[in-house]
Parts: C-alpha cells; structure tokens; sequence
C-alpha cells in the first residue's frame, strides 16, 4: 500500500519534469534554429527557379533580378567565365534576423549568407572571374551586419 501511494505522489512531479524537459527543448529549439530569413530562401528556392522566371536587369550590369510576391528577391549573377550562379535574398528589413541568401552555385552547391546585403543583391566590383572567386568574397563577407 505504501508502494502505491509513493507511485501515486512521485507521478505528478515526474510529468512535471518531463512537461518542463519538453516546453525547453522545443523554447531553445525556437530561439537557436534556423532564422526566419533562411527559411524562407529555401522555401522560395523551392518554389521559384530564376533560369525559368522573366529578370530584369539589377544594381550591376552581370546581375539580373525578380522581386517575388513575398519580397524575397531571386535572380542569377554571370560571372565572367560564362557560369551562372542562381541567389534568393532576404532583407533583414522584412524579418527579425540579418537576412540571408542562398546562392546555388552551378552543379548544385548550395551557400547561405548571413547578413551583408540590405536591401537587394549587389556587389562593389563589376564583376567575378569565376565560382571560386565569387565563393572567397562571400565567405570573406558572411555575418556581417548590413
């Protein structure tokens, strides 16, 4: 009979544990996952393949451009060896984090930047020599504040 009611009283306090174990781990999961702008470039990039959508031209003469109907920006960069690299943008205007973009480099490479771009995709040189070029500025930039 003691058993019973010892089972009976430790019963709440371990549902409470584990209710307390549960709530934290989907909170820190909220806080330290993904940011919102990163999701939302992968959900365009999914939806919205720039080679097959009408661009126009952009802040520099090798990038061409479309603004979805969610503000996210899609558009390619052509670089001088002819490759073309596909981006979606974010800006940290519309989201509470420092915005993102993925660029997907050709044979499929994916790279997401943190930061840098304000408010539409566009570079201080006039242009890239090749991928690897291209590739080294943005991870030279990535993180920082727009």
């Amino acid at each position: 009979m003691q058993k019973a009611v010892k089972c009976l009283i430790a019963l709440p306090l371990v549902l409470a544990v584990l209710f307390a174990i549960t709530w934290a781990g989907y909170a820190l999961r909220e806080h330290f996952g993904e940011p919102e702008s990163r999701e939302i470039v992968i959900r365009a990039s999914g939806q919205n393949d720039p080679l097959q959508l009408a661009l126009s031209a952009a802040g520099n003469d090798y990038i061409r451009r479309k603004i979805l109907p969610d503000q996210t920006e899609t558009g390619t960069i052509t670089l001088e060896d002819g490759e073309v690299v596909c981006y979606w943008f974010h800006s940290h205007h519309l989201c509470p984090d420092m915005g993102t973009t993925l660029f997907r480099f050709p044979g499929g490479e994916d790279f997401y930047l943190s930061g840098y771009f304000c408010c539409e995709v566009s570079f201080p040189q006039d242009s890239f020599a090749s991928v690897n070029e291209l590739r080294t500025f943005l991870q030279s930039v990535d993180g920082t504040q727009p």
